[in-house]
């Protein structure tokens, strides 16, 4: 497996894959923080989301084998969040795009090969070779509809965010908390901390999460109207 220039590991863990990656590895500044106020959240827990929030239409093929990415991420102060993201935005999720192969036909890359076997007692096993390159992964791209910019020039009313999980094929990628398109659903308003990403055309409009730590999603219940991120932390505005 061709991952040993950026050090990941990679394990068969209950059918799926295991990859230690990051959004940066994936997709590889100053604002006043008067604004914004970050503190810990006993309102509401966002760490197991997806349950209630998918921005996709789920209508996945029955079949599927699992892709999981996890990462770990530092921990950021809200200035640090700010200084190191281009554009900080609040607005809406409109919907999600087909998730794909970041290939440049958009479908399963060569090194994937899958080969179904059945044993003698009609048990059937999946034999999986990999061998994939660090920009051979599955995304999804997001419609956000921006309300506000908070940091940044925008000239656009929406854009797009790129989440680095979905299901192609038989191939279904899972990302660490705020990186699925799962965790988010249609409607939902969230305060993006986001970073350009680089596809080679200085017009686009793709963004990309560094941390999902710079993710809050608005969350009422009740009397009680807050934004969290993916570490139970409130954003006050």
């Amino acid at each position: 497996m061709k991952y040993a220039a950026v050090g990941l590991i990679a394990i068969l863990l209950l059918g799926g894959f295991c990859l230690l990656l990051s959004a940066d590895t994936l997709f590889g500044t100053e604002m006043g923080t008067d604004s914004f106020k970050l503190q810990p959240s006993d309102s509401f827990n966002m760490q197991s989301p997806g349950s209630q929030h998918n921005a996709a239409d789920t209508s996945e093929p029955q079949k599927y084998y699992e892709l999981l990415a996890f990462s770990t991420f530092p921990r950021h102060t809200l200035t640090e969040l700010i200084g190191k993201n281009d554009l900080v935005v609040s607005g809406k999720i409109l919907y999600a795009l087909e998730s794909r192969w970041s290939t440049p036909d958009g479908k399963q890359p060569e090194g994937i090969h899958m080969t179904e076997r059945v044993d003698e007692n009609g048990e059937t096993t999946v034999d999986f070779a990999i061998d994939l390159k660090i920009d051979e992964f599955i995304y999804t791209d997001i419609l956000f509809q921006v309300d506000t910019v908070h940091k940044g020039n925008l000239e656009e009313d929406e854009i797009m965010i790129r989440l680095p999980s979905g299901t192609a094929g038989e191939l279904k990628s899972m990302a660490s908390p705020g990186h699925n398109v799962e965790d988010y659903k249609e409607g939902d308003e969230v305060i993006f901390f986001l970073r350009k990403y680089n596809d080679g055309n200085e017009d686009s409009n793709c963004y990309y999460l560094p941390t999902p730590q710079g993710a809050f999603i608005r969350q009422t219940d009740g009397e009680i109207d807050v934004f969290i991120n993916f570490e139970n932390e409130e954003l006050i505005l």
